[in-house]
């Protein structure tokens, strides 16, 4: 509406954006995560202090704690809603400008081409963990759970690439794209408005890259059937890499209807610093399908494999033997009403990867999760673009450390945990 307001010659600046199929969009998230189990005496507990601590001013300075905002303990294994301290983050901020290709306009196959892209800026608690290396210019970016985000807030760019679309024949065309861009592998994504929980599987969290850098190659032979191919720097790598070898990845994209899809992708190459010899491969695969307009299942499988066993010990060698982790989800959606979705989702994930998920290795993890995605207001035209998601989790470790005390330390008698947490996002 702002847009249209805005003169750019004989029409507005939203009217001149429509005619060029540019797209202003974006979304804001904020979310609070609680613990609400105890594992001191092994109950689930609500109170004003949800996490159990007390920070005293002298704890504090013991801890080289400055803010007792930003204290710890996080959430153990989580990422994007691994709220510090006890209190509600702004997530996301996120801001895009895109052109899609549209493969089924006859313009373009008249035009013989076509061009496209997108440029997205990310801000907020979340955007630590999506850094690129070479475009992080903070420190302290990969936060674990016994160390600090420095800044909490942070900018991120999230994508940044161009498309070039020809077309073949009357179906069919090929577009090539070329810069940075989402990672072809999982069912959930970074943009928390096309996921269904506020919080993340084990398997987005640890078993693939969340953005590739390099050239992507993609033929579209209908609306059933696509195929990717690319050459990337490697995992959440931008404009410095931590090796000198590229990695490989692809994908296959089957819809053979409305209701159906089944998608197959891989990435593979040297991951490991200063090591271009040992392998990361990960083959990631998904399969959903809507039994009616209300009721949807979909689950997400991964196997993935380092042959140097993730770990580095300096210019001369690798540290540790070969290793490897997989896992599946189950998800599970069901609209009760225009106002109502709810949702489920159950995980197994097998971490064999030294410190991936930050406990000990060769651990079994196991977790399930029920929400409710809430839209108050579905026929008001600005409000139908609000949601709330409240969720329940239940986490299961075969090794404990589900828990973290103040100082960092895992707890290895916690093979429980017990969140509740609630979201917020508005898109437009």
């Amino acid at each position: 509406q702002g847009l249209d307001q805005i003169p750019a010659g004989s029409q507005t600046l939203g009217q001149r954006m429509n005619t060029l199929h540019l797209v202003l969009g974006g979304y804001i998230e904020g979310g609070y995560t609680g613990n609400i189990y105890d594992y001191n005496t092994s109950r689930l507990h609500l109170g004003s202090s949800i996490f159990g601590y007390n920070i005293t001013p002298s704890v504090a300075r013991a801890l080289q704690i400055t803010n007792p905002a930003d204290q710890l303990p996080r959430t153990f294994g989580r990422k994007f809603n691994s709220e510090i301290g006890n209190h509600a983050e702004l997530n996301q901020v996120d801001l895009s400008l895109s052109r899609a290709i549209d493969f089924t306009s006859t313009a373009f196959r008249r035009r013989g081409w076509d061009i496209g892209g997108q440029v997205e800026f990310l801000y907020g608690t979340d955007s630590a963990y999506i850094q690129s290396d070479g475009l992080n210019f903070y420190h302290g970016a990969n936060a674990s759970a016994a160390t600090l985000v420095h800044p909490m807030y942070q900018f991120a760019l999230e994508q940044a690439y161009a498309d070039v679309a020809v077309p073949l024949g009357n179906t069919a065309a090929l577009r090539f794209r070329f810069g940075q861009f989402d990672s072809l592998l999982g069912y959930e994504t970074i943009n928390p408005t096309t996921n269904l929980f506020y919080s993340h599987s084990y398997l987005f969290n640890y078993a693939i890259p969340y953005t590739n850098t390099g050239v992507l190659a993609n033929l579209y032979l209908n609306d059933k059937l696509q195929f990717w191919a690319g050459v990337v720097r490697g995992w959440n790598v931008s404009l410095r890499d931590n090796n000198s070898t590229e990695s490989y990845t692809g994908a296959i994209d089957y819809t053979p209807d409305s209701r159906d899809l089944i998608s197959f992708n891989a990435i593979a190459g040297p991951e490991d610093n200063h090591d271009n010899a040992h392998y990361r491969t990960v083959l990631d695969l998904i399969i959903s399908h809507n039994f009616t307009r209300r009721f949807m299942v979909a689950v997400n499988g991964d196997y993935g494999y380092d042959g140097a066993g993730g770990g580095y010990t300096g210019p001369t060698g690798v540290q540790g033997i070969a290793s490897h982790w997989y896992g599946v989800a189950l998800y599970g959606s069901y609209l009760i009403n225009r106002y109502v979705t709810f949702d489920v989702r159950t995980e197994w994930y097998y971490d064999g990867l030294r410190d991936a998920v930050g406990g000990p290795p060769q651990t079994n993890y196991y977790e399930d999760t029920a929400n409710l995605i809430i839209t108050p207001m579905p026929n008001s035209t600005l409000g139908k673009y609000l949601h709330i998601r409240p969720e329940i989790r239940g986490d299961f470790s075969t090794k404990g450390h589900l828990n973290t005390n103040l100082t960092g330390a895992h707890n290895f008698n916690a093979g429980v945990a017990v969140t509740g947490a609630v979201d917020i996002y508005y898109t437009f």
